[in-house]
């Protein structure tokens, strides 16, 4: 089994099912190749937000646009792989025991971002999974469009925002946005 994967044998039934459905193997083997492999298009975001100039407002918000980035691209331009990014990081933050996280905020992503990164890579992995669920909620509720706006009101920033001008900033954009920070909260 993935070093990554949850073992199946720990995870509830329905999960267990979905996962196998998704990632299995030739060889009857659950490997996530196909998950990680598309990970490069999130770094890609990472450099397209380099080489325009934007400024990073947030960590977390850096990393979730990355990712609505790569959601939209995949939704728009081939559908058929959603299965492999969206799956793995919906059973990875509902299988994943609660007492073993450190942090599980954004403001804890933001204040403690170097510590989770280099320190808890169970807990960094967890953020990440989220970022992933976030973007997928985020096109969900408001499509290409969202992915549009976001770029268009992060890259017009010139400085960084408090955090309540930064939230306003976002709702403002898109009710998607403000839906599904509100969800990240309440989950």
């Amino acid at each position: 089994m993935e070093r990554n994967a949850p073992f199946i044998d720990k995870i509830p039934n329905e999960l267990a099912t979905i996962l196998k459905e998704t990632y299995t193997d030739k060889n009857g083997e659950i490997a996530l190749t196909d998950f990680f492999d598309l990970l490069a298009v999130h770094e890609l975001g990472h450099a397209f937000q380099h080489a325009a100039g934007m400024l990073k407002q947030r960590t977390w918000l850096n990393e979730t646009f990355c990712n609505v980035l790569f959601h939209t691209y995949l939704a728009e331009k081939n559908p058929a792989q959603l299965p492999y990014l969206t799956v793995f990081p919906q059973v990875a933050i509902q299988s994943f025991p609660a007492e073993r996280l450190k942090y599980n905020t954004l403001e804890d992503f933001e204040k403690y971002y170097n510590e989770i990164a280099t320190k808890h890579p169970d807990n960094y992995g967890w953020y990440q999974c989220r970022f992933h669920v976030l973007a997928a909620e985020i096109y969900d509720l408001g499509g290409k469009d969202v992915m549009k706006k976001m770029w268009d009101i992060l890259m017009n920033q010139n400085e960084k925002l408090n955090d309540d001008d930064l939230t306003d900033l976002l709702i403002k954009a898109h009710p998607a946005l403000e839906q599904a920070i509100t969800n990240w909260n309440n989950q």
